[in-house]
């Protein structure tokens, strides 16, 4: 869970006393719930309105770390309603913003300012301006941690992917803020004061881990509400689903586990038995030299019609290579149905159904045998074949010597 301000004077405060700090960083979690159009303070480490570090967000929804002296160029614009992971750092020469727009994401960017600040870390004010007047924030703060010492990029980022600390080296205070509350996690003793008024939130994760107590003598129960907004459809009415919890039985000797099995309802088509029919993808192996197949078995209930052979039909989808250069074609695809004879006393058997399917080039199984041939007809004797005839020399040609 987090804390949620929503009004001027809800704001903690507590007495830092660090002294003046060169090197300093802040970490933690917000999130604008409304944008009131005007400067916000999420937090600020202060010795006064005189000398100060803040992390503001300015009427125009641009958020920034801000000096008494300084005013930066714009890091980044976050969206209402979003949760936001936000590290300040502070070196001899740098002013450092680091920010991850979807917490526990991985993905993180960043924006400095070259310059250096000393900040007389005395007091702490979270949710509201150093006044306690003006500049409040109406959104919400968890896991919010300070350290006298400038974190690398690498621990920044190790630090966004939990609450509590990850370095306690340095560690100055540490506020988990799982609802409201005023005590320094961290053990250091700064203790918060102030936050009437402030109530809570889900925090990033979203997540509430609930054990049920083992009563040892009955079914033990878990009861959980939540508040979910819907938005409007403006056309018609807007639904929202609902999951109903079970009862689990009490084993008396420990916590109890719950298995939940889904059911399906199926469609009544009011005159046969209803079917349900799923379908997942099946990889197939490659059979690395050839076009690789895929064989199916199904188990098919004929309905007994007693007076007749019962008969099923059948459609087969074959789908064809692309061979790229001409039209594909598919050889010798066969579906053979063939009648069932009438058991008359039980359901019938089903013939064997059967296709080939063989690719554009494929030469397909070798010829068992050539056919044989008919013997050529016999010349007939009938008649004599006839002379040739004895054509004379020619003479009009001259010979060449």
């Amino acid at each position: 869970m987090a804390i949620r301000f929503s009004g001027s004077g809800q704001r903690y405060t507590a007495s830092l006393g660090l002294g003046v700090r060169t090197s300093l960083t802040v970490a933690c979690w917000i999130k604008i719930s409304v944008d009131r159009n005007t400067r916000v303070v999420p937090w600020v480490i202060h010795n006064g309105a005189s000398n100060y570090l803040s992390l503001e967000l300015t009427s125009a929804g641009e958020l920034g770390v801000y000096t008494e002296n300084t005013t930066p160029p714009v890091a980044l614009t976050p969206d209402v309603g979003d949760w936001l992971y936000v590290a300040v750092t502070v070196d001899a020469s740098n002013v450092r913003m680091t920010y991850e727009t979807t917490p526990f994401s991985g993905s993180f960017s960043s924006s400095f300012w070259g310059i250096s600040h000393s900040t007389n870390a005395a007091s702490l004010s979270i949710g509201e301006w150093v006044s306690g007047t003006s500049a409040w924030l109406n959104g919400c703060v968890c896991g919010l941690k300070i350290w006298t010492a400038t974190l690398t990029a690498d621990e920044l980022e190790t630090e966004a992917t939990q609450y509590a600390p990850v370095r306690t080296s340095g560690l100055a205070a540490y506020y988990r803020f799982d609802g409201p509350s005023t005590t320094d996690d961290s053990g250091n003793g700064r203790t918060l004061s102030g936050g009437a008024g402030v109530t809570q939130e889900p925090d990033p994760d979203d997540v509430t881990v609930v054990t049920p107590a083992d009563s040892a003598a009955a079914a033990d129960a878990l009861t959980a509400a939540a508040t979910v907004t819907l938005a409007e459809a403006a056309a018609a009415s807007t639904g929202v689903a609902v999951a109903a919890g079970l009862g689990v039985a009490d084993s008396g000797t420990a916590a109890e586990s719950l298995t939940i099995t889904a059911t399906v309802p199926l469609l009544d088509t009011g005159t046969v038995t209803e079917v349900m029919s799923s379908g997942m993808p099946v990889p197939v192996a490659d059979a690395g030299t050839g076009a690789d197949a895929f064989a199916t078995g199904a188990t098919v209930v004929l309905t007994e019609t007693a007076t007749g052979a019962d008969a099923l039909s059948i459609t087969a989808a074959v789908p064809l290579a692309d061979s790229a250069v001409a039209a594909d074609a598919v050889e010798r695809a066969q579906l053979v149905g063939k009648a069932l004879a009438d058991a008359a006393a039980g359901l019938d058997a089903l013939a064997v159904q059967s296709y080939i399917v063989r690719e554009i080039g494929d030469p397909g199984p070798p010829r068992t045998a050539w056919p044989v041939r008919t013997p050529r007809r016999a010349w007939s004797a009938a008649g004599p074949r006839r002379r040739w005839s004895v054509r004379p020399p020619r003479t009009d040609v001259p010979l060449e010597v």
